[in-house]
């Protein structure tokens, strides 16, 4: 069992696992609201679910090198378990934006872009307070 092959695979999976997680946040922030379209959605839900078919095979690749020190986390943190329920998480997201976009859309024509509140959505912890200095009005 080649290790270097191994991690080269672990590095993989991750960078793989990080595309996963943050999937629905690329797809609805850092695109333009004018390409929230009935399209777009569609063809991140097919790349979507490529990556996950991507991910499961390389976990099972992943297996016989569960022992490696550098897969250590990787298995005893249950990474694989956690890309899954982001991956279905974001499916679900997308497939109700396809549906809304759907329902909007009617029989023909393009569906009107949709607003993206990133409020509705966790980003992980939030940013502290900063506490600015109130200007005094003297320019010493």
């Amino acid at each position: 069992m080649n290790q270097e092959a191994g991690r080269t695979l672990l590095t993989s999976q991750l960078k793989l696992g990080t595309y996963i997680v943050n999937f629905y946040v690329n797809s609805t922030t850092k695109v333009g609201v004018e390409n929230l379209t009935l399209e777009h959605f569609e063809a991140r839900l097919q790349l979507l679910e490529s990556y996950w078919e991507k991910a499961m095979q390389k976990h099972e690749a992943l297996l016989p090198y569960e022992n490696l020190p550098e897969a250590e986390s990787y298995f005893k943190n249950d990474h694989y378990l956690a890309i899954e329920a982001r991956y279905t998480e974001n499916k679900a997201l997308l497939q109700r934006r396809i549906t809304e976009l759907r329902r909007g859309q009617g029989a023909v024509g393009s569906a009107p872009a949709l607003q993206v509140d990133s409020r509705r959505y966790d980003y992980g912890a939030p940013l502290p307070s900063l506490s600015l200095p109130t200007f005094t009005g003297k320019q010493d």
